[in-house]
């Protein structure tokens, strides 16, 4: 009130008003002046707004893009290379590299923890937009193709194969789910799968990625596979999915992986285009590029296939990326391919990524050198020779997945909460339901299964119930697999059957002791030999043979000779020839390869707690002479053949 009176004697004289209304003008023009900085301040670009459709906002961004800017986001490096403060500035300032990946067992922390994933992607984001004039997020990458399998702790499902067996999408959905929210809270927001590949021959040491032969049941799983990993909301991708290997890559030469893939046009329609159609049409954000070639010309270097067939023919509209260094590998330095995997058409480094940006590539692969690739692809453009359209388009696709993934608005994790994002409770029910589901009974003589649990005591044997590695498979943890040290959470099936029966009523032996297995059979009521592969991935895994060890062999005639029932449990990524060994055999159980729940699903068929129902999602010949073979015909000369198993044989109880 005293204020009040005051001003009435201070403004009550003209002299005062007029002093007034000078006061009150220059009050407004400070107002109004610190009202327009503000505005200034809060002001954001199209691309920055949030309201607006992705496309709208990619389109904005790459106007403002130079051409430096724009090369640098089609390339991807491998997070090995990210060691120093100098490598952060030459891919990040100098070359404006615009996704990074873990390939197998590479970390972007100190540790395998879902916390250490996690605080070193955020690491890596920030060293990235302090050093992007626009402030454009990187997309990180890694493979996570049965769980999120790189990662320490995190549950591990089947592998694609097995869960084919279960002929179940909607448990594909759930598992790819728990895959997408892990990957999410740690930062890696582009998935390399699902595998859209269809079985084809069980010699290629890639077979067990697969969702088994049959394109219709694979096109199923695979739409099941997208849906699950990126969600229901197309703008608001939980992460992107990748279908690979685009295409025809489960039929190499004879079956050895990256080699070359000679195929008819019908076949290739029929078979291989069915499973990658369903992944766009189930909206796939990303589809990668197979390694090696189709009818002599490289995949990554093709614009019919890569170009005409997937972007024309199936509508495919997203990003497609290069397989681990392909687009190099289309050069060979000497002239002459080192080997017939490669298939090097290129005149030069700068003529490789020529051909696969113009075939239709967007992003490249290029793990180790991404300063050759943007400096090439810089020239290329400046000379026409790659058009700017071109350029511009797949720039375009690539800025419009990091809008519709959120990157801009949320481009770090909270690592306190990344241990709870990647593993829960929940999560090994379901991996426990997907190994019931899968496995799949190919024999029960007598009706010998289920075992019963009082009963006379059960010898447990062989390399595969004891070992985690080979319960896993490839690509965990590591590339060939468990690497050693590492101790992911598992139950053996030696592990789950003590839990069933109990303690006191298993026997083990030494599975490489003849006289050893003899002397605890005779104690035994029944057998159980767990037997089958190592873990390996890609080319580590091709065979000639598919044959079981002989070491395994000898186990399995000591136990079949000693008189007792006995069941074989086999734990590996595709069926073996072993025909001798299940004739006198008394049931055969195969189990793929089951991940973390091994034993617990191996124990709920054995013993009764469920009933099998898993059936073969791919054909089992008799004979190697037989394979490739797919739906009992042999693929080298089209005649039929009798195949120990025919694809979809399972019994139940």
């Amino acid at each position: 009130m005293r204020s009040v009176l005051l001003a009435r004697r201070v403004f009550g004289s003209r002299r005062g008003r007029r002093l007034f209304l000078l006061a009150l003008g220059s009050v407004l023009v400070a107002l109004g002046a610190l009202e327009q900085s503000a505005l200034s301040r809060s002001r954001v670009l199209p691309y920055q707004d949030a309201s607006l459709p992705a496309a709208s906002r990619a389109d904005d961004l790459l106007a403002r893009m130079t051409v430096a800017e724009k090369v640098g986001q089609l390339a991807q490096v491998s997070v090995s290379k990210l060691t120093t403060d100098l490598d952060l500035n030459r891919v990040f300032a100098q070359e404006g590299v615009g996704s990074i990946l873990s390939g197998g067992g590479e970390l972007p922390g100190a540790q395998n923890t879902p916390r250490s994933w996690a605080t070193g992607i955020n690491e890596i984001q920030k060293a990235a937009l302090d050093r992007s004039r626009l402030q454009i997020p990187i997309l990180y990458g890694a493979d996570a193709l049965h769980g999120l399998s790189p990662v320490l702790g995190a549950v591990i499902f089947p592998h694609q194969i097995g869960l084919a067996a279960t002929r179940d999408p909607g448990l594909v959905r759930q598992t790819t789910a728990v895959t997408s929210r892990g990957a999410k809270a740690l930062g890696i927001r582009w998935v390399f799968g699902p595998v859209a590949d269809v079985s084809r021959d069980l010699r290629w040491g890639r077979y067990y990625e697969t969702f088994g032969e049959d394109p219709k049941l694979a096109s199923e799983l695979v739409a099941a596979s997208v849906q699950g990993l990126q969600g229901n909301r197309p703008d608001d991708l939980v992460v992107a999915a990748t279908a690979k290997h685009f295409i025809g890559y489960s039929q190499p030469q004879d079956g050895r992986d990256r080699f070359p893939v000679t195929l008819p046009a019908e076949t290739l329609t029929n078979w291989f285009v069915p499973s990658f159609q369903a992944a766009v049409d189930a909206g796939a954000a990303t589809v990668m590029t197979q390694h090696g070639a189709v009818n002599g010309t490289p995949v990554v270097a093709s614009h019919a296939l890569s170009t005409d067939l997937l972007r024309g023919t199936m509508g495919f509209a997203g990003v497609l990326i290069s397989d681990w260094g392909d687009v190099s590998d289309l050069y060979c330095p000497g002239g002459t391919p080192p080997n017939p995997k490669f298939s090097c058409v290129a005149t030069s480094p700068e003529d490789a990524v020529r051909r696969a940006v113009n075939a239709g590539v967007d992003v490249t692969m290029i793990p180790y050198d991404s300063a050759q690739f943007t400096s090439a692809l810089k020239d290329l453009v400046q000379s026409g020779a790659v058009s700017q359209s071109r350029l511009d388009g797949a720039v375009r696709r690539v800025l419009v997945l990091k809008f519709r993934l959120g990157l801009f608005e949320h481009p770090y994790v909270d690592a306190g909460k990344a241990q709870a994002g990647a593993v829960a409770a929940s999560d090994r029910k379901l991996a426990r339901k997907a190994v019931d589901e899968s496995l799949t009974l190919l024999k029960n003589r007598g009706h010998l299964l289920p075992l019963k649990k009082r009963g006379g005591p059960i010898l447990v044997v062989g390399p595969a119930a004891t070992s985690v590695s080979r319960q896993m498979g490839g690509w965990t943890i590591g590339w060939q697999g468990i690497p050693a040290g590492a101790n992911p959470p598992a139950v053996t099936v030696l592990q789950g059957i003590r839990e069933a029966v109990g303690a006191r009523k298993v026997l083990t032996a030494n599975w490489l002791s003849q006289a050893d297995v003899r002397a605890k059979a005779k104690k035994a009521s029944a057998i159980v030999v767990a037997i089958g592969e190592p873990a390996y991935a890609e080319w580590y895994g091709d065979t000639s043979t598919a044959a079981l060890a002989p070491d395994q062999v000898r186990l399995v005639e000591a136990a079949e000779a000693s008189g007792k029932p006995v069941v074989l449990v086999l734990v590996a990524g595709r069926p073996l020839m072993i025909s001798a060994l299940v004739k006198k055999a008394n049931a055969l159980l195969m189990a793929y390869l089951p991940g973390t729940e091994a034993g617990h699903g191996v124990a709920d068929v054995l013993f009764g707690r469920v009933s099998p129902h898993g059936k073969l999602p791919v054909s089992w010949p008799a004979s190697i002479k037989d394979v490739p073979m797919v739906k009992g015909m042999r693929l080298k000369d089209g005649k039929r053949a009798k195949p120990l198993f025919a694809y979809g044989a399972g019994l139940s109880y």
